[in-house]
């Protein structure tokens, strides 16, 4: 449910030389769902530019790149892992949307009659399901 705008995470990029050879240019790759932010002086800040859905894309690989203005330039890069995590955002679904049930009399207690399949793309506790029978 993060809104874009959403800081994801705080990075430290600093180069020791002086004049333009220490000054940075950071960037990101294209095509990702961030924003790198370079307004304060203190750090660089990754922002989220759309909304995120883990069932779409559960992680991203966000490669930085940063250059100074030197000549040549010198540039490193630096490669974060962002997970986005689960939201309960999905209802389980049924394999089956109508199911019906034929039992032969005289079963024996406990003898199986039917079964049921459900799943919910949600993970962890998000996905776990449980079954009842209302009467």
């Amino acid at each position: 449910d993060s809104v874009p705008g959403t800081v994801v995470a705080l990075i430290s990029a600093a180069d020791k030389d002086s004049g333009e050879n220490g000054q940075l240019l950071c960037r990101i790759g294209n095509n990702l769902p961030f924003a790198l932010d370079s307004t304060s002086k203190k750090h660089l800040k990754l922002l989220t530019q759309d909304l995120l859905d883990r069932e779409h894309i559960s992680t991203y690989d966000v490669t930085i790149t940063c250059s100074d203005r030197g000549t040549p330039p010198l540039t490193t890069n630096k490669t974060i892992l962002v997970e986005v995590s689960d939201k309960n955002d999905n209802a389980p679904q049924f394999a089956q949307p109508s199911l019906t049930a034929y039992v032969m009399e005289n079963n024996n207690i406990g003898t199986s009659i039917f079964s049921v399949t459900a799943f919910d793309p949600d993970i962890d506790g998000n996905g776990r399901l449980s079954y009842s029978i209302l009467e």
